[in-house]
């Protein structure tokens, strides 16, 4: 079990947490937004920082959920004698966790998930790979249990940067190096994109035959219950 400590900086940092203190008595479930100024929660890792108006749902230490604005997640490995575990934080009304680094940005029912360096698990087998240098929409599951999503496509690195720079300051990190050490990734991911869309497409052909082989099942389960129950009714009707 990971602990993870919340600590923030209440003269520096114009926020709303409700319940009133969850955060710094890192108490669950606890809602936090940051109103004018952009906000980091300091964990011990993961990290996580708030542009300003945006809200995040803290259910546990290691799991939230997106409600509005973007979140800049930094996930860190951990070495436990010769094995390195990824740390894993769970995305609250979506099937999957997130390792590594992202830019997480939510609007209503939908989030966009920027791949800086890390990957999805624990997902559903529905879900499309986002390597490092894509990203993608992912909307809500909803009470049929059905995920919608976009199809996985390289960022704009400027308008990332962009975003991030604000954040960058609260974390004492220089844009130019962060870039510098994660370019190359994204360049070569980024090279192969036509075949992580073609593999994508297939997926969703793939996941298109499984809901039609699903749905014409249930049609005939639900034909050979009605023909069941027609039967019941006239045996009942011509007993002697």
């Amino acid at each position: 079990m990971i602990y993870i400590f919340l600590s923030f900086f209440s003269m520096a940092l114009s926020h709303v947490e409700f319940p009133e203190g969850c955060l710094t008595q890192a108490e669950f479930p606890c809602s936090v937004r940051a109103v004018d100024q952009d906000l980091q929660i300091q964990k011990t890792f993961p990290k996580l920082f708030l542009q300003k108006q945006s809200s995040i749902l803290l259910q546990s230490q290691e799991s939230f959920k997106p409600l509005e604005g973007v979140i800049w997640l930094q996930g860190n490995l951990e070495s436990k004698g010769d094995r390195v575990i990824a740390q894993k934080v769970g995305l609250l009304g979506f099937e999957f966790e997130l390792t590594g680094e992202w830019l997480i940005e939510a609007t209503g029912s939908q989030i966009k998930l920027q791949n800086l360096q890390g990957e999805i698990v624990k997902g559903s087998k529905s879900i499309f790979a986002i390597p490092a240098g894509f990203e993608n929409w992912i909307s809500l599951v909803n009470s049929k249990g059905i995920l919608s999503q976009g199809i996985p496509k390289p960022f704009d690195t400027a308008e990332l940067i962009k975003a991030l720079k604000p954040l960058m300051k609260l974390s004492n990190m220089s844009a130019v190096e962060w870039q510098e050490n994660k370019k190359l990734i994204w360049k070569v991911n980024q090279k192969q994109a036509s075949e992580i869309y073609r593999q994508a497409i297939e997926q969703t052909e793939d996941l298109q035959a499984q809901a039609i082989s699903r749905r014409e099942e249930k049609i005939k389960r639900t034909a050979q219950e009605k023909q069941k129950i027609r039967e019941l009714f006239r045996l009942r009707a011509f007993a002697p």
